[in-house]
């Protein structure tokens, strides 16, 4: 695909779809109250964190998480990938790192896909303002797509892999990591908490964009359980040396 000139840049990211700033602005302040929206200098050493005691334990268990998925990545050789809500692009920069790789970085975040592109774009990442419900993909169908604590913020698993898999080629696998997924009858006591939590960081209309998922949501689609967080050995690293993720890595993949 040839991103440019038939596409719009801003500072380097590739406007696919039309901007609009609701999601953004909202995403935007709730990392603000949280200070998660990081400088160049912490971003480029990501998933190395070095800072508040909280997010340094977060970090040691997205690195812990992050090798996993970049090992597997390699082992099967994908391709041509997709982090769809890359945010800040430190994942696909290291992604990029792995030889015979093309990679894109999408969003719809303005303000981090700018500066992801800052930072990574000599590397070799291309970075996407792209809504995937409204434009479609038009380059080479992509073998991989990652969502990295990034499935939360689509209203539905099902509606996303059908919109995926239109542009994935048969066999393709999605990646969902880092992100939580519920039982069903714990799905409304989440969303109280996720509520309450948004109130509290002044900015409660988050609720809206913020989704909780569930396992009967993957019927249906053929599905493996890559990671469990509640396998006796992932609990005791978990308690032990605070590195091991509690959430599940999901592996879905496209029919042939």
């Amino acid at each position: 695909m040839s991103l440019s000139p038939d596409n719009r840049q801003i500072n380097n990211v590739f406007c696919i779809s039309p901007i609009d700033s609701a999601f953004q602005d909202l995403y935007l302040a709730v990392r603000s109250s949280e200070n998660r929206l990081y400088p160049d200098e912490v971003v480029v050493n990501l998933p190395f964190f070095e800072g508040k005691q909280i997010y340094q334990k977060e970090w040691q268990m997205r690195l812990d998480s992050s090798r996993k998925v970049l090992s597997k990545i390699r082992e099967l050789k994908f391709r041509n990938i997709l982090d769809l809500g890359c945010g800040n692009g430190w994942f696909i920069s290291k992604v990029a790192e792995i030889e015979n790789t093309t990679v894109y970085g999408a969003d719809i975040n303005m303000v981090e896909l700018e500066q992801a592109s800052r930072l990574f774009t000599s590397k070799g990442c291309q970075f996407l303002y792209w809504n995937i419900f409204e434009s479609n993909w038009t380059g080479a169908p992509f073998d991989l797509v990652v969502l990295n604590s990034s499935v939360q913020y689509f209203d539905s698993i099902k509606r996303l892999t059908d919109r995926l898999f239109e542009f994935m080629l048969p066999g393709g696998s999605i990646f969902i990591w880092d992100s939580p997924i519920y039982r069903p009858e714990e799905k409304q006591l989440a969303r109280i908490r996720s509520n309450k939590y948004f109130q509290n960081q002044l900015v409660p209309e988050m609720i809206n964009y913020y989704y909780h998922h569930t396992w009967d949501q993957l019927q249906g689609l053929n599905y493996s359980i890559l990671y469990n967080p509640n396998e006796f050995s992932n609990i005791v690293i978990r308690k032990v040396f605070k590195r091991r993720s509690p959430f599940y890595w999901i592996s879905i993949l496209k029919p042939n």
